[in-house]
């Protein structure tokens, strides 16, 4: 399955899991249920998708972009990625998400946009450039133990880490 989503990106699902996102631009913000006409493009395949990689191109990911992809475990940024917000709900209901890593280029993480994700661990590349964690971001990752918050970050408000449990552990450089 393949085709275009904004104006210069195009997508492609292999039989094996894998979707990849690539070109230059700015990816739409789609609409959470997939039989929604402004769903993601591969909304419909949601339950089939176990690898998400993010092409160097792409600027942000668009609001509830991978939601409800409940076999996703694997995220893959470009080594030399120019993505910089993560939108609202984009990775939300993703319970096989256990552990990623996002780009150094990230500035802002949107509302909500891990919220009820299996996530363990968040961690940024080295020279992040992160600057806001959005309102719930991470809202009832009730299995998150461990954030790294780079240096950037000027303040963490609007209770990013809501409903995390008490196992969580921010380390701040």
């Amino acid at each position: 399955y393949s085709g275009t989503t904004g104006e210069n990106l195009t997508w492609e699902l292999y039989t094996n899991g894998v979707l990849r996102i690539n070109g230059t631009g700015a990816m739409p913000d789609y609409h959470y249920n997939k039989n929604n006409a402004n769903a993601a493009p591969w909304a419909q395949y949601r339950a089939e998708i176990t690898k998400v990689v993010i092409g160097a191109g792409v600027q942000n990911i668009g609001s509830f972009a991978f939601y409800q992809c409940t076999v996703l475990s694997t995220v893959e940024f470009a080594e030399n990625a120019t993505l910089t917000v993560i939108n609202t709900g984009a990775f939300g209901y993703t319970a096989a998400l256990k552990n990623i890593t996002l780009p150094a280029s990230l500035k802002d993480i949107d509302k909500c946009g891990f919220y009820f994700s299996g996530l363990e661990t968040v961690a940024f590349a080295e020279g992040s450039q992160m600057t806001t964690f959005g309102e719930c971001a991470f809202r009832d990752c009730t299995s998150l133990t461990s954030v790294f918050v780079p240096e950037t970050v000027a303040s963490l408000s609007g209770v990013p880490f809501y409903n995390c449990g008490s196992q969580l552990v921010l380390n701040v450089a």
